[in-house]
């Protein structure tokens, strides 16, 4: 193993552990050299697994394109980098459990929705809207509203949408103060007297 940092041959290795699920070895090395260390994951590469495209094509299952999609959806989102490696794992681990040789495209697409609904549910319209391919804002507007009947109400603050006497509506007042009109009145009021 070569060192990232001084490029030389000898590392030695300080510590060995599992990764999530026992499918992987993350190594702790350090080298010989210059005495950086760093970290090493190895992971079992399971062969065979080919992707039935929507026209009928084949190819080899590539895990790059899953990760890169995911990436794109949850880009600039609350969503941890760790968060996003476990359901990268997740995915992949789910569809070799489902399918031995073939697997096809939509089944992949569909499973990656599945795990982005439960993680960030703008990356799932985001990665939705190109699955899918919406070709315009109403289908959009339809997948939006399928998320919220399918999502618990304290998901969403439907200001705009329900009337002030919903219960989400309390919920996202009481979550976010100084957003109703009292606040907002007493805030006015002590700006004016100059407190």
């Amino acid at each position: 193993m070569y060192c990232p940092r001084c490029n030389h041959e000898d590392t030695k290795v300080l510590e060995t552990r599992l990764g999530k699920g026992n499918h992987s070895i993350r190594r702790r090395r350090e080298c010989l050299a210059c005495s950086h260390r760093f970290s090493t994951m190895e992971e079992i590469v399971r062969e065979g697994l080919v992707v039935v495209k929507r026209n009928g094509a084949r190819e080899d299952f590539d895990i790059t394109k899953i990760a890169s999609g995911i990436r794109k959806a949850t880009d600039k989102r609350p969503v941890e980098v760790e968060r996003v490696n476990l359901l990268i794992s997740e995915i992949v681990e789910g569809l070799q459990k489902k399918f031995e040789e073939e697997v096809p495209s939509s089944a992949i697409g569909e499973e990656i929705m599945t795990h982005l609904q439960s993680v960030d549910q703008i990356a799932y319209v985001r990665f939705a809207s190109v699955y899918r391919e919406f070709r315009d804002i109403d289908e959009l507007a339809k997948a939006i509203d399928q998320l919220r009947k399918a999502a618990k109400p304290s998901d969403f603050c439907f200001r705009r949408t329900r009337p002030p006497s919903s219960s989400a509506h309390a919920q996202c007042d009481a979550g976010f103060p100084g957003r109703d009109g009292a606040h907002v009145a007493s805030r006015r009021r002590r700006r004016r007297a100059g407190l």
